[in-house]
């Protein structure tokens, strides 16, 4: 086991990356919307009540877009408390780290810390958002929660794959209705790639003469229904509206496609995919798959699952105009876990000498301590700036100066930390200095 020949006590292990994620979250202060939604209440005052969340979800159905249920999760613990929403994002993001074991291997009877350190370190230089999908509160509800949801949702259906035995009775297909209903209104991009996925599955089912489950039934039906909910949404135009996307960026013109736009779009997107991790990992399944298949074994049903839901989750974004890098998530999660898979069966098959692993592990760590004490530093450095600007802002207050306060805007260039690449998105934008403002309760802020 490469856990006792590196690792030695596992257990003390798997608690230090825990609680070294728990403190990145303590660490890491409201920004950008975390400010708006916690400005629910009458006349954009604090929220006061869970009503309050329940009108702005609908209000915001309506105007804005169909993501209820990550801005619901995201009003609520922004209403209950940081601190609570800490604990509650490490909880989240250790069952989402165990659902990527369990689709990787296809069992988590008993967590193996080497594959669980091997992970966080991965999605660590994957993700080139981490610090928003993980960290910061609206961005973790939007990504790290509603990505968990999925992967939870799909659990059935990976055991069934591997179990044909495998069911879930008529009390369960009701609750699993619920979840696929979750899932289903999650996220654009993850919502389409999981349906034409599932379609697949079902197409690989009815080929192989197989019968189709209740809970298979269900957790389809419930699984559209909530990404119609989502992407039906009245809000959706009006927001697409004030976002830019007329005519003029639009797709569609005079019914029929741009042909232009749409190549324009297809190499935006492949270049992102490219420069976010997709090709990498491609390779790597690539590469992994081929050696599989020289070795006369069958790769398994699910691994293919996962590597189309990681192709169309990118290149569904050819649909809208440029999407921030936290809208590539899905497409590392799905990749990641097809790579991890393969490789997980080539190892079955490959021992490699106890020097080899040591070096591997060696390596590995070294190289994620200096990108950890770098993203520390900097993670550091905006916790101790918001914290004296906020100590500052109050001590105004506290003296009847409410008008024009002077603050400086807050930037941050590493990928780990909540405020990356959101130069526009703190005092420098009029829009988010008028809410900042009212959440400490002065009047008006003045950059400088």
């Amino acid at each position: 086991m490469v856990s006792k020949i590196f690792f030695g006590n596992s257990s003390l292990f798997f608690f230090v990356i825990i609680s070294v994620f728990l403190a990145l979250n303590i660490f890491t202060p409201l920004v950008v919307d975390d400010y708006i939604y916690s400005l629910l209440g009458k006349d954009g005052g604090h929220t006061q009540s869970i009503f309050d969340i329940l009108n702005f979800c609908k209000s915001y159905y309506l105007d804005w877009g169909g993501r209820i249920i990550s801005h619901f999760f995201a009003a609520f613990w922004l209403f209950v408390g940081k601190p609570l929403f800490n604990i509650a994002n490490t909880t989240v993001y250790i069952f989402f780290i165990l659902l990527l074991q369990f689709h990787s291997t296809g069992s988590i009877k008993k967590i193996n810390v080497s594959l669980f350190v091997l992970i966080n370190v991965a999605l660590w230089f994957l993700v080139r958002a981490w610090g928003q999908v993980f960290l910061w509160l609206d961005g973790s509800c939007n990504y790290l929660w509603t990505t968990t949801l999925v992967l939870l949702f799909l659990v059935p259906f990976r055991k069934k794959s591997d179990d044909a035995n495998y069911n879930l009775n008529s009390a369960q297909a009701i609750g699993f209705f619920v979840l696929s209903l979750l899932a289903g209104c999650s996220n654009e991009n993850t919502g389409i790639a999981v349906l034409i996925s599932l379609l697949g599955y079902f197409a690989i089912k009815i080929f192989r003469k197989e019968r189709i489950l209740l809970f298979e039934i269900v957790g389809f039906i419930g699984f559209l229904i909530g990404y119609s909910v989502l992407v039906f949404a009245p809000g959706n135009e009006a927001r697409f509206v004030g976002e830019g996307v007329t005519s003029s960026t639009s797709l569609f013109k005079n019914g029929s496609i741009d042909i232009k736009l749409l190549i324009y779009r297809f190499y935006r997107v492949t270049l992102k995919f490219a420069h976010r991790g997709g090709l990498l990992l491609f390779i790597v399944s690539l590469f992994a798959g081929t050696y599989i298949l020289t070795q006369k074994k069958k790769i398994k049903i699910f691994t293919f699952f996962f590597l189309v839901a990681g192709f169309i989750s990118a290149y569904s974004l050819i649909a809208v105009p440029p999407m921030s890098d936290r809208a590539y998530f899905p497409m590392v999660v799905f990749l990641f876990i097809t790579a991890l898979n393969l490789l997980i069966q080539i190892k079955e098959s490959i021992n490699l000498p106890l020097l080899v692993k040591k070096l591997f592990w060696c390596s590995v760590c070294v190289i994620f301590a200096v990108s950890f004490i770098y993203a520390l530093k900097d993670i550091l450095n905006v916790y101790t700036k918001f914290k004296e600007r906020a100590d500052w802002i109050i001590s105004q207050r506290e003296k009847g100066v409410l008008d024009n306060i002077e603050v400086t805007s807050i930037v941050s260039y590493n990928k780990h930390c909540a405020l990356y690449e959101q130069e526009g998105a703190d005092v420098g934008s009029l829009v988010y200095r008028d809410n900042i403002a009212k959440y400490y309760k002065v009047n008006s802020l003045k950059p400088v």
